[in-house]
């Protein structure tokens, strides 16, 4: 599957990613190109450069229905620790409402993905500069 992610970073290495917010190895990407593109921005806006990759990644055999709501919760940083701790390589989660920040919310469900075994990551390149 063909996926998205933004970030501040010029050169994205996967095997030199650094952990996550929440201190272990996990690679989020989007399925729509839109949300990406926020995150990108949100650096551009933060820090003065924001970047767009592609990559692709099995499709997982997992799929969560997050059912709207919001993954700036208390409810999604729970259900990351307990997939991380499943030893999960990857998760899709489906009707999520993601965004970067307030100012840049995007109040539409989202399919995003989120990845613990980097080795699935195939394909990364920069696709865009903000």
């Amino acid at each position: 599957m063909k996926l998205y992610h933004g970030t501040k970073i010029t050169n994205l290495q996967i095997e030199n990613h650094m952990k996550s917010r929440y201190g272990f190895t996990a690679f989020f990407g989007a399925l729509e190109r839109d949300l990406a593109i926020k995150y990108a921005y949100h650096s551009f806006k933060k820090l003065g450069t924001g970047y767009l990759y592609s990559f692709e990644a099995p499709k997982p055999t997992e799929i969560i229905n997050f059912e709207g709501k919001i993954s700036h919760s208390l409810v999604f940083r729970n259900l990351i620790y307990k997939l991380q701790k499943e030893n999960h390589k990857s998760i899709l989660i489906e009707n999520i409402i993601d965004y970067p920040t307030e100012e840049l919310a995007l109040y539409t469900t989202n399919t995003i993905l989120i990845i613990f075994n980097l080795e699935l990551i195939t394909n990364l390149k920069m696709i865009g500069k903000y």
